[in-house]
C-alpha cells in the first residue's frame, strides 16, 4: 500500500534527528486533527511506525519509525 503525502511528512519529521520528538495532531497546525490521527493509525497498522492511542482524548501519537519504515524512506529516497 502506498503512503500519502501527509504520511510521508509524518515519517520525515520522525526521522529527523534534530527534532527527536513524537508526532501527533498538534504537530500539524494547518491540518484537522482527525486527518493526522488517521494517517498515524494507518502507518501504525502498516508496520511503518510504533504508535499509541491516548486514553485521555483518543488521539494517536507516533513514537518511533520501525526498520520497515526506515526501509521505505530509504527506498523512496526520502532520507
Amino acid at each position: 500500500m502506498a503512503i500519502n503525502p501527509l504520511q510521508k511528512e509524518i515519517m520525515i519529521r520522525m526521522a529527523d534527528p534534530k527534532l527527536n520528538v513524537s508526532v501527533q495532531y498538534s504537530s500539524f497546525a494547518s491540518e484537522p486533527s482527525y486527518r493526522i490521527d488517521e494517517a498515524i493509525e494507518q502507518l501504525y497498522k502498516m508496520g511503518y511506525i510504533t504508535a499509541v492511542q491516548s486514553k485521555a482524548d483518543s488521539h494517536w501519537i507516533a513514537n518511533l519509525i520501525t526498520p520497515k519504515g526506515y526501509a521505505l524512506l530509504e527506498d523512496t529516497g526520502l532520507i
